[in-house]
């Protein structure tokens, strides 16, 4: 055969390859669910081998616990089919699977080569399968090795080019990062179940304090008001400890498939057409960068429900936070951003203008989570408060906030001037004002009893207000003010101590 014939065969051979390589990866990335990408892959690689069969194996543990191989898949040149096999027929224990082969594969190298020429015990096991030669690839996610697949010849004794091996190598790669991707997705599933059945946990919890909510208000018992908020906070906190635990497994699954991406495109810089045009029709690039945030503010909301949840112990007199020096306009700004959404444009509402004020404040001792969740209460209200107020008036027809006076909330801080000569005597003051509809004198009169809502059932508990009134007043001993005019806004001022003197 000239040498020109030779160029064109081999090329041929090469985008053979390609070919199904290319397609390998188009199916492996339209899996969905739990299939089996094996029967979706072998036959493919069957036939651009021209291998006779390919058989793929994978570590596991059998009932004793002893690590064994088992056969996950096969194909057969003269079936053309891929069969996935059942682990009692092919379950091998490591010992008598050639020991050496499954060192050398599991440092990454490959065995290949005609049946012939190996080691004598090697081959009197192989040519009992009539294998004449056959290529063994491993199979292994960032270095950790969990199985092989096998190529063999039983018609003949050719061996695979090297161009051959290296094109077969990366349809390994390919197989064994679906294989990550499989074990991550499935964990995310049970994950996700668990979660699902937390969630519904948490409802019955919750439903249960709505029935019992209207006892507690007619008893007036604070003894037992303590203890119910007790039994909620322990209650919420189990499921909320569970959600928070299982966000850094999530982020890390999501991480490594993120990853998966990345490399594809490394290697596979230019994917298939019809790859690239998923590829922009989900906008992956965003998807990419988005996600990683999206996981972040995850977090920050399920560490803001456990603060609340610490919050509830603390008005059951179970609190055991530290107090410590803290930068005051650091949890103002933290609760600012968590309520963030609420404060942008959205239809039916105005955008919410926040103006801060904020004077020199040294560190404060405080007890940190208590404050933001105080915070968080406050400026919760205000929110709510010119929702409403948007709301109620245009139900008359009329618009209570103008271009020049748009819904705001002012935040102010200031050290307080008592004339005191010693940080000791002296005290900050946060004023927190809203230009909403304000509130009448007998609301006012209310506003801290525990339970005491104005707004509509099931938006919320009528605990926030009074809570935080027992934060600043018995656990930093120092003052929560309203001041309000109805139809002209309202203003809570908090004062606490600079430092502390709780002992």
């Amino acid at each position: 055969m000239s040498d020109r014939l030779l160029a064109e065969s081999a090329l041929a051979e090469r985008e053979r390859y390609l070919a199904a390589l290319v397609e390998v990866q188009r199916r492996l990335l339209a899996l969905k669910g739990e299939e089996n990408y094996y029967n979706s892959i072998l036959g493919l690689l069957g036939q651009a081998s021209k291998a006779s069969h390919i058989y793929v194996f994978e570590n596991t543990h059998d009932a004793s616990d002893r690590q064994v191989l088992s056969q996950c898949a096969q194909w057969r040149a003269t079936a053309n089919y891929c069969e996935k096999d059942t682990p009692e027929r092919h379950i091998f224990p490591y010992k008598e699977c050639l020991p050496h082969w499954i060192g050398r594969l599991a440092q990454g190298e490959t065995i290949e080569g005609q049946v012939r020429e190996f080691p004598h015990q090697e081959r009197l096991i192989l040519e009992q399968q009539k294998i004449l030669s056959l290529l063994v690839l491993p199979l292994s996610v960032k270095d950790q090795f969990f199985g092989f697949i096998v190529f063999d010849n039983t018609r003949d004794a050719w061996v695979w080019s090297a161009s051959e091996v290296e094109l077969l190598k990366a349809a390994a790669a390919a197989l064994s990062l679906q294989h990550e991707r499989s074990k991550a997705e499935a964990a995310l599933r049970r994950s996700e179940a668990q979660l699902r059945a937390k969630a519904t946990q948490l409802k019955q919890t919750l439903y249960q304090l709505k029935q019992t909510q209207g006892q507690l208000v007619q008893s007036e018992k604070m003894s037992s008001l303590g203890m119910m908020v007790a039994g909620i906070a322990h209650e919420i906190n189990n499921p909320v400890s569970f959600v928070y635990g299982n966000l850094t497994p999530a982020r890390e699954y999501i991480q490594d498939l993120l990853e998966v991406i990345n490399l594809y495109r490394q290697h596979y810089p230019v994917p298939a057409p019809q790859i690239q045009e998923y590829i922009d029709t989900i906008d992956l690039n965003f998807l990419v960068e988005d996600l990683p945030q999206l996981l972040k503010s995850m977090k920050v909301g399920a560490e803001r429900i456990r603060d609340i949840v610490a919050t509830l112990q603390t008005f059951s007199r179970l609190d055991q936070a530290k107090m410590k020096p803290v930068n005051i306009h650091e949890g103002l700004d933290t609760t600012l951003l968590i309520l963030q959404h609420r404060l942008k444009k959205k239809p039916g509402h105005q955008e919410i203008e926040v103006i801060k004020n904020y004077g020199n404040l040294p560190l404060v001792e405080c007890y940190a989570g208590q404050l933001n969740q105080v915070f968080m209460n406050i400026l919760a209200n205000a929110i709510d408060a010119l929702e409403s107020h948007r709301v109620s008036s245009e139900e008359v027809g009329q618009n209570q906030f103008t271009p020049e006076a748009s819904p705001c909330i002012q935040i102010c801080t200031e050290v307080a001037d008592t004339g005191a000569s010693t940080e000791d005597s002296k005290s900050v003051i946060i004023r927190i004002i809203d230009n909403g509809p304000g509130m009448t004198e007998r609301v006012k009169h209310l506003l801290f009893d525990p339970f005491f809502t104005t707004k509509p059932i099931g938006k919320g508990t009528g605990l926030g207000l009074s809570i935080s009134h027992k934060i600043i007043t018995e656990t930093h001993h120092g003052k929560l003010d309203c001041q309000s005019t109805l139809g002209q806004g309202t203003e809570f001022m908090v004062q606490i101590p600079l430092r502390s003197s709780v002992g």
